[in-house]
């Protein structure tokens, strides 16, 4: 493939789910926005060089600046958004067919304690990935950088520990524990409810402890 121009691109299938992918004919990674992969341009199947090529990559790379269309295990993030409300109330039976939790007698909502012993190994190569990868504003301003060379120090590794990317949209904080347990944030909407349930049943335990912090018109009423 030598000897072309820079305006020459090359696409092939991606070799885990055979889903077109264009790349620069210089690149030596390519990325899958089907699986969320990357892997080696010459893992490419039926890879051809192709000068459309070129304005075809252009135009996806404008759209990959959105951490929304990042897809991890086969899920994008917005994907990931939209159908976490989902897991809150409905499982799959043994067909596979979606069904209320309360039908399937698995209590109203996604019981969060099953996660508990639950998490997720990250692949070296996956770690570089922007928006399901490393979180490029924790390492940028280093506020963890400690935190996170005393956790390496006690499990004798160069890098026990990342701080993933957590979409800054609100709900952050469950974005972050889903990515943990599963490496998606498929989960972020039934832990939501979790926080929400399990802060509701103990809340004059929590006013005790703000109460430096909050006043106590500031508390929701309760009946």
């Amino acid at each position: 493939m030598g000897g072309l121009d820079n305006e020459i691109g090359v696409y092939g299938r991606c070799g885990e789910c055979n889903q077109i992918v264009h790349a620069e004919l210089t690149a030596a990674l390519v990325y899958c926005s089907g699986c969320g992969t990357t892997s080696n341009l010459n893992s490419l199947k039926n890879a051809r060089e192709s000068p459309v090529c070129a304005k075809l990559l252009q135009h996806t790379l404008e759209m990959s600046k959105s951490l929304e269309l990042v897809a991890f295990r086969g899920v994008h993030n917005f994907e990931a958004k939209l159908l976490s409300p989902f897991l809150s109330r409905y499982g799959m039976d043994r067909d596979g067919s979606p069904k209320l939790l309360q039908e399937m007698n698995l209590g109203e909502k996604f019981d969060c304690g099953l996660l508990a012993n639950r998490h997720f190994r990250i692949k070296d190569k996956q770690k570089s990935v922007s928006g399901s990868g490393k979180d490029k504003t924790v390492y940028q301003s280093g506020y963890l950088d400690d935190t996170l060379a005393i956790v390496a120090e006690a499990n004798r590794l160069p890098e026990a520990l990342i701080a993933a990317h957590a979409d800054p949209d609100g709900h952050c904080l469950v974005h972050a524990i889903s990515r943990a347990i599963s490496g998606t944030q498929l989960f972020w909407h039934p832990l939501r409810m979790s926080i929400k349930d399990h802060l509701q049943s103990n809340l004059l335990q929590y006013r005790r402890l703000m109460v430096n912090y909050v006043e106590d018109s500031e508390w929701p009423v309760r009946d």
